[in-house]
């Protein structure tokens, strides 16, 4: 049995940002239960809407970054996107303890265009 964890967010100023592509730069305080390897998932669009990064839902604008990046305690890491990907999944090593958690999506093509994560899932697999 899994244990997932959403993380979400939107920006104050927009209710429905993610389908408008608002910028954010936001952060998640992760509480880490138990030290172990951890599976992050970051993502455009909720597990659930089941669509890939560079599309979009109706009404939705269509971002086609090149690159995610995350961080979260000492690790930073950036991974490629590739057509088709609906997530970029890190499997990291974590403490237990309070950690600082920073998605981002990068377009390496348009003079660095950076857009927060609007969705990351944490899980443990070993749950």
């Amino acid at each position: 049995m899994h244990q997932v964890i959403l993380l979400s967010y939107f920006c104050p100023q927009e209710s429905r940002t993610s389908l408008k592509n608002s910028r954010c730069a936001e952060f998640w305080v992760v509480d880490v239960y138990k030290d172990g390897l951890y599976e992050i998932s970051v993502r455009r669009w909720p597990e659930e809407v089941d669509i890939p990064i560079y599309e979009a839902p109706e009404k939705g604008v269509v971002f086609k970054p090149t690159h995610v990046r995350l961080k979260i305690a000492e690790f930073d890491m950036t991974k490629p996107i590739q057509e088709g990907d609906k997530a970029a999944v890190f499997e990291i090593p974590l403490k237990k303890g309070l950690s600082r958690l920073q998605a981002w999506f990068i377009d390496g093509r348009e003079n660095g265009f950076v857009n927060g994560a609007f969705y990351v899932y944490v899980k443990r697999p070993d749950l």
